[in-house]
Formats: C-alpha cells, structure tokens, sequence
C-alpha cells in the first residue's frame, strides 16, 4: 500500500458536514426557517442547533477582514470587484473552491459526524478496519447518497484511525444570554443565525429589537434601516414601526447610530442599552426605561463551541470534557416551574456547548489529555484562513515527526 494511502487511512479530518452547492448559494432557504428555542430549568435559554445543512451566511454578508490579510499563502484573492477589499460571501466561496481543487477525491461529501470516542481495547482489529499498530479512535459516520433528505440513501459506518483533526468550525450552536423571565415573552424570538435579507418576513413591517453589536448584529440592523428608508422614498410613507439597536455600548465597527454625521438611515434606529428583565411584552431596560411595542426580538449574540459528536458518556470526554455549560444563572431568579415560552418554542434540557474549549495545550490546537486529536481555529477575532494554514502545517510537522515539539498543559480547564 502507498504511504498516502495509510496517512489518509489512519487520519480523519472532521469538517463541516455540508455539500458543494452549500457552499456556492450560502443564502439556502431552510435557514429561514424559524429554531426551536426553549428553556431548561433554571430558564436558561436554550437554541435547537439549526439543520447540518443551514448556514449562517446571509445575502449581504461580506468579510470584515481586507482580501490581501485573508488570502493563503501564494494564493492571491481575485475579486470581481478589484476596488473593494472586502470581498462579499459568494467570492469568499469561489476562492475556497479553488483552492481545495483536486482535493475531491479525499473529501467525503454529504456526511456526517455522529460520534468520536477512544478505541475500546477488545475493538482493536475484528469487526473494524484493521492496520498495522493500535488505533486510538472510533469513529461513527453516516453518508447519504444525495443531499435531498426526499432521494438520500444512509450508510452508517464505523472507522478506526490514529489521529482525528477536528475543522468544524464554532458559528452553528446559538447562544441566547439569560435575561431574567424572558420564558414570558409571548411574540416572536429568534437567532441572527436565521436572517437573510431585509425583507424577510419574519423582521418586515415589524418592530424590531435587535441585541448584539458585533458584525451580524450591527449588519443586520443596517439592511433592515436602509430597505426602511428606501421603502419610505419609494411609497412616499414613513413605517411606524421602529428598529430598536441593543448593546451596552456604541458600535466598534462602521458608524455610531447616534452620530450627527452619520447616514441619513442611521436616523431611523433607535439605540437602547441591555435588557434587565422582560414581563410578558412588556421589556423592562437597565436604565429604567421600559418598551411594550417591541414585535421581535433578533439575538445577534454569538454561537457556543460545541462538539455533539463527542459525547460526555464516552471516553475521553467523560473525565475530560471539551466544554462546560456557561454558570448557573442565580436560583432566586427563575421560578420553579417555568410557564411556556413563546408559541412555538420547545422545552430543550440538553444545554449543549460552552464559551470555551477545555483541557487544550499552550498552542490551542491540541487536546492534552491525547494529542492524537487536534484542532484547526479554534480562535475568535483571528484571521482564520492564513491562520488555519499555518496551524495545519504545524499539526502536520508533529504528527509526522519531522519537527517535534512539546506541548504543555494550557492552564487545565480555563484555557481556550
């Protein structure tokens, strides 16, 4: 057998479980489709992770990083636009198909990740794939023949291997904060993660609050201000429904709603600081202030890690979990029995993912407590593509022996 071909045989590279179509129309339409959000005892708030296939990039999303900073090494961005450098979803797309041209043939499409475990001993060879030496890892994954659920065909199977790299990316489990009674809400709730477009019907002709400043939240409000004031030139009437902007603090990036200088649309969002509680429609402001017109509300709040193919009952993760649900909101301010939350919304107890990874070395790309599994970005606010190149090259020069190097333990369970 070729040495390529044992490397491959006995590594798995865990990646998002999409489709190439996926990738070239990022704005799918099951992503419009509205999540499952309950709330679990102590009402915390709860998001179903949207189907494997969803993605969530929206139709004017465009990288906040300029082209010559993302681009891999000796792999220049070309965009349509030679002007612009902050290139727009489709073109990121285009560039990441191009680059992993040829690769096809070891890429498994249309599958998923349903489980990563150490090896049970008494599995060594027998019912799974055997090579020479021990294998570390089992690995469950189902197939599907085509990426329609009404056509597909499963295969699940079972796979042995030395070394698991983990590429899965953190943006597909929202995360909603705690706010205290927010389980009374009665109208419309969802996760940035859902929006496409301004003209959707889940935010047109609403109120709409949305919380979060950070590039989704801040994009997000934008669009819905400039259809807004578009539709007003256009109809010759201004909506009366208002767009509410949510944060503790002025946007870092693009223009602060509130400056004289800004944009004609900027006039039309309202700036609020955080929500202190919610008492059925009624939204009670940390400054005192209360709104009762508010018809949904948009968490723009970020995504959790999250590993649902590392199950906590398994071993390694059983004494060495990679996350930790976030601290306990304080008992005194949930009821013991929560009332039902918003039409729609589901009681979710699996509170799945956590802030930060655990139990990684100083390099943050390797799991201590086994090495033979690793990570490819698990950094935020990075600019991942040429950081992911490196990192892999890093990986790869450990794993092969070419260029050792001793890893240490990064602070045990608070390190990220």
């Amino acid at each position: 057998m070729h040495d390529a071909d044992v490397i491959m045989r006995s590594i798995m590279l865990l990646l998002p479980p999409a489709k190439p179509s996926h990738v070239q129309n990022p704005t799918n339409d099951k992503k419009g489709s509205k999540l499952k959000i309950g709330f679990n005892g102590v009402g915390r708030p709860v998001v179903e992770p949207p189907p494997m296939d969803a993605s969530p990039i929206y139709a004017g999303l465009r990288t906040n990083v300029p082209k010559k900073l993302m681009a891999y090494h000796r792999r220049p961005f070309v965009t349509d636009d030679p002007a612009s450098d902050f290139p727009p979803a489709h073109e990121v797309s285009s560039y990441l198909l191009e680059a992993a041209r040829g690769l096809d043939s070891v890429i498994q499409f249309n599958s998923e990740v349903l489980r990563v475990a150490h090896l049970p001993p008494h599995t060594d060879g027998g019912v799974l794939p055997h090579c020479k030496g021990r294998r570390r890892w089992l690995v469950n994954v189902v197939s599907r023949s085509s990426a329609e659920p009404a056509h597909h065909q499963q295969t699940t199977r079972r796979v042995s291997c030395n070394f698991v790299l983990v590429a899965s990316g953190h943006y597909s489990v929202p995360y909603i904060p705690f706010i205290l009674s927010l389980w009374t809400w009665p109208k419309e709730m969802v996760h940035s993660c859902v929006y496409m477009c301004p003209s959707n019907t889940i935010f047109h002709e609403k109120t709409v609050a949305v919380i979060g400043i950070g590039p989704s939240g801040y994009n997000i409000v934008r669009e819905l201000a400039m259809l807004r004031e578009q539709e007003a030139v256009t109809r010759g009437v201004v909506s009366r429904k208002k767009l509410y902007s949510v944060a503790s603090h002025p946007a870092t990036m693009g223009w602060d709603f509130n400056d004289p200088a800004a944009p004609s649309w900027a006039k039309l969002i309202t700036t609020v600081p955080r929500f202190e509680s919610v008492q059925g429609g009624l939204i009670r402001l940390v400054d005192g202030r209360t709104l009762e017109d508010v018809d949904v509300l948009c968490f723009a709040t970020g995504y959790l890690y999250a590993f649902p193919f590392c199950n906590p009952a398994d071993k390694p993760w059983s004494a060495h979990p990679l996350t930790c649900p976030p601290p306990t909101p304080p008992t005194s301010s949930s009821p013991p029995n929560l009332p039902s939350p918003a039409a729609g919304a589901v009681s979710l107890d699996n509170f799945l993912g956590g802030f930060r990874v655990h139990h990684l070395d100083q390099t943050q790309m390797f799991y201590y407590p086994d090495p033979s599994l690793a990570f490819l970005v698990l950094n935020s606010q990075v600019i991942p593509f040429p950081l992911a190149e490196y990192q892999a090259r890093a990986i790869a020069a450990r794993r092969s022996g070419r260029k050792p190097f001793a890893l240490e333990c990064g602070c045990f369970r608070g390190f990220v």
